[in-house]
């Protein structure tokens, strides 16, 4: 925080009045200052706090859900921001890397099966996102199609490598059946 009274000279620090002024002073300009970082981190998705994010979501039609964290509720409103347009698997895997924040690959399928299958890649367990996904896909996909998802886990040939502290610091969701 800046010291006003630093700016003064010396004689006027020892007035009381003029430090409780400056205190006040110091209060009100980090309020502001927060304010217009909070401002100027709103203009795009991907860096808004709330309460802007609140507005993202409403001009976008998001659903916020209760504890939601910030980083899955900014991936829901661009997941929505890239659903309008043609359908495509570049579309598709677009929309499905905006959620996971990484890596997905998009398989579609035979005309006979109408399934397109996103794959996880790089992530073992079940995304914890995945309804919240699956309502963002049904917006862009056609209607005939239906969609898969498919993750890796741990496997019995993973684990017979692997150190017992490599094995500790993975959580059970990861282990097939865990």
């Amino acid at each position: 925080m800046m010291d006003l009274l630093s700016l003064l000279p010396p004689f006027w620090k020892d007035d009381p009045a003029l430090t409780k002024l400056q205190s006040a002073i110091c209060v009100a300009v980090a309020d502001y200052l927060s304010d217009v970082d909070a401002l100027l981190h709103s203009g795009a998705v991907s860096t808004a706090r709330d309460p802007f994010i609140r507005q993202w979501e409403s001009l976008y039609g998001t659903q916020q859900k209760d504890g939601a964290e910030l980083r899955d509720r900014r991936s829901a409103v661009m997941a929505k921001m890239r659903a309008g347009g043609i359908c495509s698997p570049e579309k598709i895997t677009s929309v499905a890397a905006s959620f996971y924040g990484g890596e997905v690959e998009i398989a579609e399928r035979t005309p006979d099966e109408n399934t397109v299958t996103v794959k996880f890649v790089g992530q073992q367990s079940t995304p914890t996102f995945l309804s919240d996904l699956s309502a963002a896909l049904a917006s862009v996909l056609p209607a005939h199609l239906s969609i898969q998802y498919a993750w890796e886990y741990l496997l019995v040939e993973n684990v017979h490598g692997m150190t017992l502290q490599a094995l500790e610091s993975n959580t059970l969701d990861k282990f097939a059946g865990g």
